[in-house]
């Protein structure tokens, strides 16, 4: 949605309507994001199943499309959610809750 994006998250929207021709779905900032993850990961320790997950451990605030991440001990992602508000049709940022 990214009438309620921050600026930088606003630019990678306009990036991917003007080469796809469509507003990105969550499902293709879901997957972005997550290859970003990876390869910071990678970048951290090396490109081997047990050192990208000890990389992704180690990212905290990690920024993506979606969220910043961070995991959490149990190895969940710990993020932020943005709560909007339709109004006349157009979304609105009502709340951002918080990891």
């Amino acid at each position: 949605m990214p009438a309620v994006m921050d600026a930088s998250r606003q630019a990678w929207a306009r990036t991917y309507e003007q080469r796809y021709g469509m507003e990105p779905s969550i499902i293709a900032a879901q997957y972005y994001d997550a290859l970003l993850l990876v390869a910071e990961a990678i970048k951290r320790t090396a490109a081997d199943r047990v050192r990208i997950k000890t990389g992704l451990e180690l990212l905290e605030r990690f920024s993506g499309v979606m969220a910043d991440y961070t995991f959490d001990t149990k190895h969940n992602g710990v993020h932020r959610f943005l709560v909007a508000r339709i109004t006349g049709g157009q979304p609105m940022l009502e709340a951002i809750l918080a990891e």
